[in-house]
């Protein structure tokens, strides 16, 4: 693949990010905006609510498979956080539905809504869903293919920060064995990978060392910052990785 195909890769996945996160953002600037814009910000977010609430809106939402549960003998759970569903928001097919209720399930990386009517569970079609947040966390979905420059799998990545630089982290839960074969114990256990896409490529981060260098030529100045601001990725990834991308974003700008 030559360069020019590599930067136009780079630029598609870039803008995949950007696009998912835009419409949040606006929607949390009209949040925050002074009393004068109230009225204005009200009366989009009731016609937003009208929308969702129409049968037609919710035709559009209820149109994934029959969620088939997950198995209960392991200790624990599979999905994000809470067993139960969680109020969140989900951009789907193009729209956005706030005050939603929902789960993620980790092991088959699917989110999880009921419909109250058929009293269902299904899952959502994840190349239709842009974002959604639960818990005050937002998952990206991002699907791969073969020209990707260095894009993990397709799927669910949680945003830890979005600028120039991108702070990513993939949940996964599996079904540990424990104790001797014969007990038949087991217990579900998560496990979190940790990425940063920095120039518009993939970098995987196990360790502090791979996390500078996916800076490159920069590697000294993101050291010399974690050293300043006693950051430790192995203490404590997320926040690590949170500040590095935000000193670097702020740095190029």
């Amino acid at each position: 693949m030559d360069g020019q195909t590599i930067a136009m890769r780079s630029e598609k996945l870039l803008s995949r990010l950007f696009i998912a996160t835009g419409l949040l953002f606006m929607l949390q600037t009209n949040a925050q905006s002074p009393p004068d814009s109230a009225f204005q910000y009200t009366s989009i977010t009731q016609a937003v609510e009208v929308y969702t609430n129409s049968n037609a809106a919710r035709d559009r939402l209820y149109n994934g498979p029959l969620y088939s549960g997950y198995d209960h003998h392991p200790q624990g759970h599979p999905f994000f956080i809470s067993d139960t569903l969680l109020t969140g928001s989900i951009l789907y097919d193009g729209v956005l539905f706030p005050f939603v209720r929902l789960s993620y399930d980790l092991t088959k990386d699917v989110v999880v809504m009921k419909n109250e009517q058929k009293d269902l569970n299904f899952q959502l079609l994840p190349e239709k869903i842009q974002y959604f947040t639960v818990a005050q966390h937002r998952f990206l979905y991002l699907a791969s293919d073969s020209n990707d420059v260095g894009l993990p799998a397709s799927g669910f990545y949680e945003e830890l920060y979005q600028g120039k630089t991108i702070a990513l982290v993939r949940h996964e839960k599996k079904i540990q064995v424990t104790g001797k074969a014969e007990e038949n114990l087991s217990n579900y256990r998560q496990y979190d990978y940790y990425y940063l896409v920095v120039r518009g490529s993939f970098y995987a981060v196990h360790s502090e060392r791979n996390m500078l260098d996916a800076f490159g030529s920069d590697r000294t100045l993101i050291r010399d910052f974690v050293k300043r601001s006693r950051l430790r990725f192995r203490k404590d990834a997320v926040n690590t990785l949170t500040r590095v991308a935000e000193y670097y974003n702020k740095f190029k700008n």
